[in-house]
């Protein structure tokens, strides 16, 4: 971004040198299985703030996603907030939740785009309720009422790269 060392990634791009590394194998049919444990959900809901505080509704709903499943079941769960003030992502992974940017206020005015990723070994059927009843509540706690949603929930299907390097 800065252009710090620029000049030394053209020189490596350009040269002669060959890697010695070679690609990770993978196991596919381990890779799918583990897959298959997870559901996966993505999200994005709608409401207007006149001032909500960002950190704590992320917070509140990762907390409420957390409570529901063990901490080993949780991949990752992410809650990213923007509005005409901020932006906001906080992430849960296990049972620690951080703060993993943040853009302006810590409080987010107006029109809220509210997104959560999550990534949990749970069915898709009880991980899309779960999130949405943790979204809802968060929501009601905040005194904020959800305008609009879109989310969708699966088990993704077994991995079948196209593109291997060998």
């Amino acid at each position: 971004m800065t252009g710090r060392g620029l000049d030394h990634i053209l020189q490596v791009i350009s040269s002669d040198r060959v890697s010695a590394r070679t690609p990770v194998q993978v196991d596919y049919d381990i890779y799918a299985q583990a897959e298959a444990e997870l559901g996966w959900y993505n999200g994005i809901y709608r409401f207007h703030a006149h001032r909500a505080d960002s950190y704590d509704l992320a917070t509140r709903v990762l907390r409420g996603i957390a409570a529901q499943f063990q901490p080993d079941d949780i991949a990752h769960a992410k809650v990213m907030l923007s509005s005409e003030s901020n932006a906001v992502k906080i992430s849960a992974v296990l049972r620690s939740i951080t703060v993993d940017s943040v853009k302006g206020s810590r409080y987010s005015e107006g029109n809220v785009t509210m997104i959560v990723n999550a990534r949990i070994v749970s069915s898709p059927e009880v991980l899309q309720t779960v999130v949405r009843n943790s979204v809802q509540k968060a929501l009601e706690e905040s005194s904020l009422s959800l305008e609009g949603f879109e989310d969708e929930c699966f088990s993704p299907s077994r991995p079948d790269p196209t593109h291997r390097m060998t």
